[in-house]
């Protein structure tokens, strides 16, 4: 699955940008960003973020643990 289905399990295409996490949810840049970001692809990974409404979702439930 590594090779045949990298761009799906591995890797898969940002539902979300930086950008767009930032406005959504009136952050700076910084690391925090990168941080969100990989949790949003964790999330993809796992098959718990499917679109970008469950992202932003997720970032916001991350953004509370902190």
């Amino acid at each position: 699955a590594y090779y045949s289905r990298h761009s799906e399990i591995v890797s898969p295409p940002p539902v979300i940008d930086g950008t767009r996490l930032m406005h959504e949810l009136h952050l700076k840049s910084g690391p925090i960003i990168r941080e969100l970001l990989d949790e949003i692809r964790e999330g993809q990974v796992t098959g718990k973020v499917n679109d970008d409404l469950t992202a932003l979702a997720l970032a916001q439930a991350y953004l509370s643990r902190q």
